[in-house]
């Protein structure tokens, strides 16, 4: 059984699936929110806005995931 912030937090996560946001798990730096599951959300990274030259070779298109947590905080926090 999941608690309350459990729950806000997927209700809030769905409500921005495939917005892009500044995510620092993303070798781009940038990533779109595109699925949330039980506790994880999924994400793929998506060309950067900045300087080609402060990103470590990053590519678009690589998916990876995160804690909810983590998502609802680059979100909403």
């Amino acid at each position: 059984m999941k608690d309350n912030q459990t729950i806000t937090m997927l209700k809030d996560l769905k409500a921005v699936v495939g917005r892009e946001v500044s995510n620092n798990y993303s070798s781009t730096a940038r990533a779109r929110l595109i699925s949330v599951r039980g506790n994880r959300a999924s994400w793929v990274s998506v060309p950067s806005p900045y300087d080609p030259k402060c990103l470590l070779g990053g590519r678009s298109g690589e998916e990876f995931t995160t804690s909810i947590s983590f998502a609802h905080s680059t979100f909403f926090c």
